[in-house]
């Protein structure tokens, strides 16, 4: 960096400054990349929940089948939830 500032105050074009420039530029291209993937890839956003907490099971007024049953469309729709969340994350 400092080598390219030399060249550039001194109209000094060698091949150290223009060198210094370019790895300056590439270093530059690289933080925005590395920024780019940090926040389109790490960065936490809202997560379905795969599973029922068993309390929420426990319900003494519906009949066992009538809960295994809306348990299993739940799962569907979290399921689908979290593909369409991965999709737009691997597409976004």
């Amino acid at each position: 960096m400092t080598y390219a500032m030399k060249g550039i105050e001194q109209q000094d074009w060698t091949w150290l400054p223009v060198g210094a420039v370019g790895c300056a530029f590439w270093f530059f291209c690289l933080s925005g990349l590395s920024a780019l993937l940090v926040w389109k890839c790490l960065m936490m956003r809202p997560i379905p929940s795969i599973y029922n907490e068993p309390k929420n099971l426990s319900q003494p007024g519906f009949e066992l089948e009538s809960l295994k049953e809306a348990e299993l469309k739940n799962f569907q729709l979290r399921i689908d939830q979290a593909a369409a969340r991965n999709h737009q994350v691997s597409n976004g």
